[in-house]
């Protein structure tokens, strides 16, 4: 519609099929790998905001078959969406019973608290009492790191976060020194088709 010249067309493909090699080409994917060509929705988003504004210019055949056909293609998208999505499960939870939001009440009863997610990937819990990280891995990724092993290590060591949550295995369980640190309350849920539980530790 707005493209008037044959290589912005070509350009636009090409970064897609550029987009989706340099994206799986790596031999792993996760679901939410696809959520990056989600971009490529604006050019039907264009197209729908501008029959909308300017549907006086539609003749009548035209948007006796557009405007039904383009609820209908909204309401199947959010259906299928809801019908599919690996998430669905999660609408079962109330706020307060999540482990991210019952431990960040008690987060904040200590003004301005630093935390540390250890031990496994970013679990929401600094969004959910409003934390942010104190130092460079703030979470444990999924690559063989050393430095990063080394870094969340010497926060519990030295003591430096008032808080460290930890996913299925006790902070005892790591070969560290935690005199310092004493569980305050623990939570499970389900997580991506497994139950999880989480354990909270705070300084003293």
């Amino acid at each position: 519609m707005f493209i008037r010249k044959t290589k912005g067309y070509i350009a636009i493909i090409l970064s897609f099929f550029g987009l989706l090699v340099g994206t799986y080409s790596g031999g792993r994917s996760a679901v939410y790998y696809g959520l990056i060509f989600s971009v490529y929705t604006v050019f039907g988003i264009i197209v729908l905001f501008r029959e909308l504004i300017f549907w006086r210019n539609i003749n009548k055949i035209k948007a006796v078959l557009y405007f039904p056909l383009s609820i209908v293609i909204i309401i199947c998208s959010v259906g299928t969406s809801l019908l599919f999505t690996g998430n669905r499960y999660l609408m079962r939870y109330a706020k307060n019973d999540l482990p991210q939001y019952k431990f960040a009440q008690r987060i904040n009863q200590v003004e301005n608290a630093t935390m540390l997610n250890y031990g496994f990937l970013d679990g929401g819990f600094y969004f959910a009492a409003g934390c942010e990280p104190i130092n460079k891995f703030f979470c444990k990724l999924n690559i063989p790191l050393e430095e990063m092993d080394e870094d969340q290590n010497r926060c519990i060591v030295e003591g430096k976060v008032d808080f460290v949550v930890t996913r299925d295995k006790k902070l005892e369980d790591y070969n560290l020194d935690i005199e310092n640190y004493k569980m305050v309350d623990t939570a499970s849920m389900i997580f991506e088709g497994e139950e999880r539980t989480y354990f909270l530790y705070q300084h003293y």
